[in-house]
């Protein structure tokens, strides 16, 4: 495959996929990767201070092609916090780790030694579980006593609490943990469906509980990075009844790997975060935050951000009509893995309906904070917990889960690369 180089584009570096070709060169700072694509989008990039916002245009030359609005940044104003080890730590935390939090902010090494620990659910009663996607699922109890609640799944990931019962998920289940008593790690577990399809490329399930309709919805992502599905169960959200049984397609298609998602506090609607293909360009397609609705469809993998084609389906002419775009754009393979929309009062009327969002990418992982209005508009992000590299640049830490007290004071991060949880606490 010829590659056609343009000196004004700068980008990052990009991995291309096995069997594909990819002519790395210097300059700008660090090596590179030129695309094949042409044709592509300019990137809008806004930053708020003290209210004034400043716009900076990337690749100016390709706004005769649209432009796409990342949502716009504002600074927390994040300060260096060294994680408070309590116990025994991993090897890893042996050396005090410095991460940033805003001020006023508190953070420590709340377990250590966990093999891959992914999402979390937080009981009233301070006990928080975790799947760990070597194959279990485990609750840490308040003193730090850990359980295997439930062993020999395939590679599990989305947990979810309701109606006092544990609800998590493996690439083909969904299980039901009821507990022998509301404190209790102790209980038995139900199958619930062993329907749900195969993984593929994206084999993680998220599971979320919606009140509106009182189903559970459970993300399937794609069977490959970027091409058309042999069957309407991948790319997409399925629901499920309470009860279980066999799941439906909620979701036309469209959403190529929808690891993040929550209920709005308002207005019921589920949200997700769709992590879109690799091998566009390196700063494409971005990351879409999508409200997720019945029976539509998110454009994946022909469309992405506001209905642009991908060039590498230009010559397709069976596509899917209306295509609905995302309400919120974010950084291009910045790999949401979680969000969780804030509903304590601790923090204040300013993270009324915030969200934290996790950023697994291992160019920049973080947590950010996103603020929107209930239909998307209006958002601004921030970064809001940093630092997973040491000073020499080597990654140590890529956060995946979060969950939130009630009373929305105290925080816990998941990273499955340092193996840990952490606790973030408003002092």
């Amino acid at each position: 495959m010829t590659q056609h180089l343009s000196p004004s584009r700068c980008v990052h570096l990009f991995v291309a996929a096995a069997g594909s070709a990819a002519l790395l060169l210097g300059g700008c700072g660090s090596s590179r990767l030129m695309y094949t694509e042409k044709d592509m989008q300019a990137i809008r990039r806004d930053t708020i201070n003290a209210g004034t916002a400043t716009s900076f245009l990337q690749n100016p030359q390709d706004s005769v092609n649209g432009v796409i609005r990342l949502a716009p940044v504002e600074s927390l104003n994040l300060q260096p916090v060294t994680l408070a080890v309590s116990g025994t730590p991993s090897d890893l935390f042996a050396e005090p780790k410095t991460v940033y939090l805003p001020a006023g902010f508190g953070a420590s090494l709340y377990a250590s030694g966990l093999n891959r620990p992914r999402d979390l659910a937080l009981r009233e009663d301070g006990t928080l579980f975790y799947s760990d996607y070597d194959g279990a699922i485990v609750a840490i109890a308040p003193d730090g006593t850990r359980t295997q609640i439930a062993q020999g799944l395939r590679s599990p990931h989305g947990i979810e609490l309701h109606n006092g019962a544990l609800y998590y998920t493996d690439e083909h289940h969904v299980y039901r943990f009821d507990f022998s008593s509301p404190t209790s790690v102790t209980g038995k577990q139900t199958e619930l469906t062993a329907r749900l399809p195969s993984g593929g490329y994206n084999y993680t399930r998220t599971i979320r509980w919606s009140p509106t309709d009182k189903r559970f919805y459970i993300a399937v992502g794609s069977t490959s990075n970027n091409s058309v599905e042999d069957d309407n169960a991948h790319a997409t959200v399925m629901r499920m009844a309470e009860q279980g049984g066999n799941p439906d397609v909620a979701i036309r298609g469209g959403l190529r790997n929808t690891v993040a998602m929550d209920i709005h506090p308002e207005s019921g609607e589920l949200w997700g975060i769709d992590n879109g293909t690799e091998g566009l360009a390196a700063e494409l397609p971005p990351e879409e935050v999508n409200i997720i609705k019945l029976n539509k469809h998110y454009g994946w993998p022909y469309f992405y951000s506001q209905n642009f084609r991908d060039p590498r389906y230009a010559e397709q002419t069976d596509l899917p009509k209306n295509t609905t775009p995302p309400v919120i754009e974010l950084q291009a393979h910045a790999e949401a893995l979680d969000m969780q929309f804030y509903t304590g009062g601790a923090l204040g009327a300013e993270w009324n309906n915030a969200m934290l969002v996790t950023l697994h990418g291992a160019d920049a992982p973080r947590v950010i904070r996103l603020k929107a209005s209930a239909d998307g508009s209006n958002a601004r992000q921030a970064d809001f917990m940093t630092g997973f590299r040491t000073d020499a640049g080597k990654l140590w830490g890529q956060p995946v889960g979060i969950a939130i007290s009630k009373d929305g004071r105290t925080m816990y991060i998941s990273d499955d690369k340092a193996g840990a949880i952490y606790k973030v606490v408003k002092l």
